[in-house]
């Protein structure tokens, strides 16, 4: 199983172009962070959330990240909740309020204000582009 995780960060990575010369112990947490971040339910946590189960601190949460990717960690979840945020509302009939707790978010007025800011339009305008 553990073996079929890590193809699915290689994959990953691949495909953001990330590149990863040495299998170094920080590329071992960089890849354990994608882990997290593709099977978590709720992705869209606090970059302290992620490190916490880590064990590891927010700032070399940071610096493997960046070190590994050129992104910070924040980038990768906005990358992972909005792709999932985009799978609900091309793909489901949910409700707004069904798509903005599914996601992790307080309230719907938070939930559009984020997709608006990353979308660059309302929840529901996104839907209707289908």
């Amino acid at each position: 199983m553990r073996a079929c995780l890590l193809s699915l960060c290689n994959a990953i990575r691949k495909q953001a172009n990330v590149l990863v010369d040495k299998p170094h112990h920080h590329a071992s947490y960089f890849n354990l962070f994608l882990e997290l971040l593709e099977h978590a339910d709720i992705k869209h946590q606090t970059v302290e959330h992620y490190a916490s189960e880590l064990c590891i601190s927010t700032k070399y949460l940071a610096q493997i990240c960046k070190k590994n990717s050129g992104k910070t960690p924040n980038q990768w979840i906005t990358e992972y909740t909005l792709a999932d945020i985009t799978h609900y509302l091309q793909n489901t009939e949910m409700s707004m309020k069904q798509i903005s707790n599914a996601v992790g978010f307080p309230n719907t007025s938070f939930f559009g204000k984020y997709v608006k800011k990353h979308l660059g339009c309302t929840p529901i305008e996104f839907r209707n582009k289908k």
